[in-house]
């Protein structure tokens, strides 16, 4: 009976571990990476959320007792209540109305020897506090700062003439959940693996279909990584209602005069009501957070909690934000990673049922010391320019503020083409930005070939003395660095020192203020860029001049030609193979040209000057550290450019041989 099994060849085996493991390595790492940084995240909301919660509440403590000593017991216990790292309260001694002659004390420092002390500029420790104290005024009553693993919090307490500040540290701690999604992964990928199994040895005909099953399989339960997300989402109220309890706790069990109203209005958690009994929950954290789950199912996560916090049998609190963005935070993030992911990793297995794997293995097995030498090579393009590159395009689906990344998917190509509201010929809108760039690149690139052919054809007239000098000066602008030729020449079209205006000055024309009107800053640049970019056209032309071959004009001369003729008809054909790549790359060069832009016209006036990748700079430099705009600025740099060159190149035929 003849045998179901087919046993594959090493190279087919080989390609075929690497076109289904790769691809699952991908999505989960991936996908894993997400779920940790979520997390980490929601770990550090946690701490700062308690922190800013537990701050305010001891500044009501420092409002409502006037007693040093029975604030000081209070303060004591209700460390101990809460268990927290580090609290103190600080008194602020002035002398004056400068703030070097301002001195903190530690009234207040549990478990510290400090207390009683003044705050050190030398202390390591009190330096943080001076920094956090400096952010606070009367507007901003609180600052936090995250430094070794520790969060600090100062906040600022106004008590008549007096002001106090509370300084509370919390660690940050390690998350070791992470180990039940892995360990859930590797199973679902060996399962995977099995299936691919069972395609490739029982049912080798079918084996890419088994393939794709495997694959789309394991995407499908990586889904599943939504909900540990979720839940992670839902352990930040858990930790609000938490901590709010044991603060009416204790404020219960201290007896004293803070109304439930006044803690209302410090937490991040609205309304007490009473509820029956039997809607009490077991007090227990995975009850909290199934019931926040729950509750977002069946109220499609707007409000209506009834979550226990307290002791006393009936008493509850309702949950009256709505946490529809709370619960679903970092998944649109993680959505995007997996369908990154997910479509790397079907085009590796594409390849491989197209047959390029196994040819890529059986070549890197049979030429492994070719491979070898360009490895270098390789691994290089890869981290400087693949990875950055694609993590750019990853960042324009992100917005940042303050630190904080918000996945917004494609708001930021939006907001670019909509100009956020901006009229079409204003400054900062696309479309001006974008005219203006496509007049500077053309008006350069007919200058640069217009002056670099003409100076080619006159170096070549081999009856032109000096040629070699003439050479090497005309190439001289292009080797000078371009960011010293673009402030050599700002500094000459300066209003009153440049010698740009001396000069035209000896011919009684008044002196130009070159960068306060539009066309005046673009000329300046232009003719920057064109002293700069010629230079490159005339090598190009004059070495594709010299490969033309003689007996053509000799053949053209012997048929009556004229000059014009035989430059039309023979000399410039012969130059487009090299001329029109020339022209292409020095377009994309002209397109990209940040320096001149920013150091000699710097946009002016108001930015009429600028050109798109100046433009994304200013955007992620300039306005505000807009990284995830800036990063959707310069993809659609990069289409426009890939559009501009694979349009050119098809139509001009650039690469084709001229003799074919």
């Amino acid at each position: 009976m003849k045998s179901l099994i087919r046993i594959p060849g090493r190279d087919e085996l080989i390609a075929s571990l690497v076109a289904i493991i790769l691809p699952l390595l991908i999505i989960m790492f991936s996908t894993l990476f997400v779920i940790k940084k979520s997390a980490e995240t929601n770990i550090q909301k946690s701490i700062e959320n308690s922190i800013e919660l537990f701050g305010r509440y001891a500044s009501i403590l420092v409002l409502s007792i006037e007693q040093q000593r029975e604030l000081s017991n209070l303060i004591r216990d209700y460390k101990n209540s809460i268990g927290l790292n580090t609290i103190a309260i600080i008194s602020e001694e002035t002398q004056g109305d400068l703030a070097f002659l301002k001195k903190r004390r530690y009234i207040i420092y549990p478990g510290s020897e400090k207390e009683n002390k003044l705050l050190s500029s030398e202390d390591k420790g009190d330096k943080k506090i001076f920094d956090l104290i400096s952010r606070t005024d009367q507007k901003n009553l609180s600052a936090l700062l995250r430094d070794d693993s520790v969060v600090h919090y100062v906040r600022r307490i106004d008590k008549g003439d007096k002001t106090f500040y509370v300084y509370l540290s919390e660690r940050l701690f390690t998350s070791n959940k992470l180990s039940i999604p892995l360990l859930n992964s590797l199973i679902a990928s060996c399962l995977s693996i099995i299936i691919f199994g069972i395609g490739l040895f029982f049912f080798y005909n079918f084996r890419h279909a088994f393939g794709l099953i495997a694959i789309i399989s394991f995407v499908l339960y990586s889904l599943s990584g939504k909900e540990v997300i979720k839940r992670w989402n839902a352990s930040i109220i858990k930790d609000d209602i938490i901590e709010l309890s044991l603060i009416i706790d204790f404020n219960k069990n201290k007896k004293l005069n803070i109304t439930p109203e006044e803690i209302h209005k410090i937490a991040p958690i609205k309304v007490i009501s009473k509820i029956a009994p039997s809607n009490i929950i077991p007090h227990s954290e995975s009850s909290l957070i199934n019931q926040i789950i729950r509750t977002y199912k069946d109220h499609d996560a707007r409000y209506l909690y009834i979550l226990p916090f307290s002791r006393a049998p009936y008493e509850a609190i309702r949950v009256d934000i709505p946490i529809k963005k709370l619960l679903e935070e970092g998944i649109g993030r993680y959505y995007l990673v997996l369908l990154f992911s997910s479509i790397v990793g079907l085009l590796i297995y594409i390849l491989y049922a197209i047959g390029f794997v196994e040819t890529l293995v059986n070549n890197l097995i049979k030429y492994s010391y070719a491979y070898g030498y360009i490895a270098p090579a390789i691994i290089s393009t890869l981290i400087l320019i693949f990875i950055p590159f694609i993590s750019g395009i990853t960042l324009s689906f992100f917005e940042h503020d303050h630190g904080e990344y918000t996945f917004v998917g494609i708001d930021n190509y939006i907001k670019i083409l909509t100009s956020e509201g901006r009229s079409f010929f204003e400054p900062l809108s696309f479309y001006y930005t974008f005219l203006v760039t496509i007049l500077w690149t053309a008006a350069n690139l007919i200058i640069h070939v217009t002056v670099g052919l003409s100076l080619a054809l006159i170096l070549k007239n081999p009856l032109l003395k000096l040629r070699e000098v003439y050479r090497v000066l005309l190439i001289l602008p292009w080797a000078i660095p371009n960011y010293i030729t673009a402030l050599i020449w700002k500094g000459m079209f300066h209003k009153q020192f440049g010698i740009i205006n001396e000069l035209i000055g000896y011919f009684g024309i008044e002196e130009i203020s070159w960068f306060s009107s539009f066309s005046t800053a673009f000329a300046a640049n232009l003719i920057t860029n064109s002293w700069l970019g010629f230079p490159f056209m005339m090598v190009i032309s004059l070495g594709a001049l010299q490969s033309i071959p003689q007996d053509i004009y000799e053949a053209a001369d012997i048929e009556g030609a004229s000059k014009w003729q035989k430059f039309w008809k023979i000399t410039l054909p012969l130059l487009k193979p090299a001329l029109f790549p020339a022209i292409i790359l020095g377009s994309i060069w002209t397109f990209n040209m940040f320096n001149i832009i920013y150091l000699v016209s710097g946009g002016e006036p108001s930015g009429a000057t600028d050109i798109l990748i100046v433009e994304a700079y200013r955007w992620a430099f300039e306005r505000g550290e807009r990284y995830g705009y800036a990063a959707a600025y310069s993809t659609i740099i990069f289409l426009i450019l890939l559009g501009y060159s694979l349009v050119t190149n098809k139509y001009s035929k650039a690469t084709e041989s001229i003799y074919r």
